[in-house]
């Protein structure tokens, strides 16, 4: 299972999203959003909530699915803006050799 640090997050938010905007904190504040804490056992018996330091797959996957980073907005999913009155044969449907 892959793990990404806060400067592999930086990396992929400035190379893939062009956000060249965030820095390490905002990456690791991502990640702290986007992950799971985790509980440890103190020395004295009590549970404590432990910031996770490394953004793990189902983090990832959290965030690529969160609204931010939605590449539509919701009323165009949820609303349909064109005329589906007709049967499906009166549509034209483009799709390519490539599809």
């Amino acid at each position: 299972m892959g793990k990404m640090s806060p400067a592999q997050l930086q990396e992929f938010m400035k190379v893939e999203q062009g956000d060249s905007n965030i820095g390490i904190d905002g990456c690791k504040q991502m990640i702290s959003v986007y992950e799971k804490k985790k509980l440890k056992r103190g020395s004295t018996g009590s549970d404590k909530v432990v910031e996770p330091e490394v953004m793990t797959e189902t983090g990832f996957l959290n965030m690529l699915l969160s609204p931010p980073f939605r590449l539509y907005k919701n009323e165009n999913i949820t609303t349909i803006y064109q005329d589906m009155t007709r049967p499906l044969s009166h549509y034209f449907i483009s799709t390519s050799h490539n599809t």
